[in-house]
């Protein structure tokens, strides 16, 4: 009976230092998810701050070669119109220029548009915990950046390959590919960074 007893005290004892222990492996634990958790927060917090970064230069530069390539499409309208077919027949480069022929040339104005951070984001998973919504909005938009580029990128190179031989109609039926569908692209591509960084600032 007192084996028992001397157990039984032993025993208590053990659980009585044990316990302590235990809530503070607990708290521990509870701590260090707190603490990861708040800088996970915190890294994502800073992503989409630095990615509404990278959007809004994004847009910036493609306002300018939407508006640009918006009056070249006006332009170009007035050349058909007044131009005779013998002046449409003559090469693109002989004269000179773009420049000699278009009033207001400012070159093709195709901007490289960035997604360095976004990149980053998901190489660092600082998309991991976002709503679902959230990512899907971020990535329909840049996708349709990359699709901006993969549309504007054959008709850089048929710009490029232009030689002796090329027809200012020929060159004018290049360009109109910038100043319609691309064009119409760049102002869809311009809304949709301005609502996703709006979506982002009030998230």
């Amino acid at each position: 009976m007192k084996a028992y007893q001397r157990f039984g005290k032993t025993l208590g004892q053990l659980l009585f230092q044990l316990i302590p222990v235990a809530v503070g492996v607990y708290i521990g634990i509870l701590a260090g998810n707190w603490n990861d958790a708040r800088h996970a927060k915190a890294t994502q917090n800073q992503f989409l701050k630095t990615l509404c970064l990278e959007l809004d230069e994004n847009r910036k530069l493609l306002e300018g070669a939407a508006e640009y390539h918006e009056i070249l499409g006006q332009r170009i309208d007035s050349i058909r119109e007044i131009a005779s077919e013998d002046d449409m027949n003559l090469s693109v480069l002989g004269s000179g220029s773009f420049g000699s022929f278009i009033e207001g040339w400012r070159g093709i104005m195709i901007p490289s548009l960035e997604r360095s951070i976004y990149d980053t984001g998901i190489l660092a998973n600082a998309l991991v915990g976002l709503d679902f919504a959230t990512i899907n909005r971020i990535s329909k938009v840049y996708n349709l950046q990359e699709s901006y580029r993969t549309f504007a990128a054959p008709i850089l190179e048929r710009l490029l390959n232009m030689d002796l031989n090329t027809t200012r109609k020929e060159a004018l039926l290049i360009l109109s590919f910038i100043t319609t569908d691309l064009n119409q692209m760049e102002f869809s591509l311009i809304q949709s960074y301005e609502q996703l960084m709006e979506y982002l600032k009030n998230h």
